[in-house]
């Protein structure tokens, strides 16, 4: 080090620490209250829409089953993982949630011992159309996250003016 640095250094004093301090405590709070739930059900809306519409071009002709269709059964779902956690996804209430899989997947030829009185089932070939409605939207959903949580957390700051 030169001499003079010593001196310089002995002579600098930080500034703007608390108001960092302030602005960094503001973000953390903004995220409370729901916002975060909310950021998280706004993200998922592509691939919950992505995943409505794939399900709905697979509907067969004629009345609507008891239960409805699948795609009147996709929905964003939360679940709250050891307290403080949240866990969000794309999944499936009513009939939908006991068919969808079967659709995504489809079965093998199986024996059917409740309904009309008992039949061979001829099976159905998989449908994927939860796993291309992800890889469709995937980023995108990303992508709105991203920005939400951007501004949340520019709408939490203050400015902070320089000191002289």
């Amino acid at each position: 080090m030169h001499h003079g640095s010593e001196a310089l250094m002995a002579k600098a004093t930080v500034t703007g620490d608390k108001e960092l301090l302030n602005n960094l405590n503001a973000m953390a709070r903004a995220f409370t209250g729901g916002v975060m739930d909310s950021v998280c059900k706004q993200a998922m809306a592509p691939l919950e829409a992505e995943t409505k519409a794939r399900a709905r071009a697979l509907r067969q002709p004629g009345p609507a089953p008891r239960g409805g269709h699948l795609d009147q059964g996709v929905a964003v779902a939360k679940q709250s993982v050891g307290g403080k956690r949240r866990v969000f996804w794309v999944g499936f209430k009513g009939r939908a949630r006991k068919i969808a899989h079967l659709v995504e997947f489809g079965t093998k030829p199986h024996w059917q011992p409740k309904w009309r009185g008992g039949w061979m089932h001829p099976g159905a070939r998989a449908k994927p159309f939860m796993r291309s409605a992800f890889e469709a939207k995937k980023r995108e959903v990303l992508d709105v996250f991203a920005k939400l949580c951007g501004q949340v957390i520019a709408g939490s700051f203050k400015p902070v003016g320089r000191r002289k």
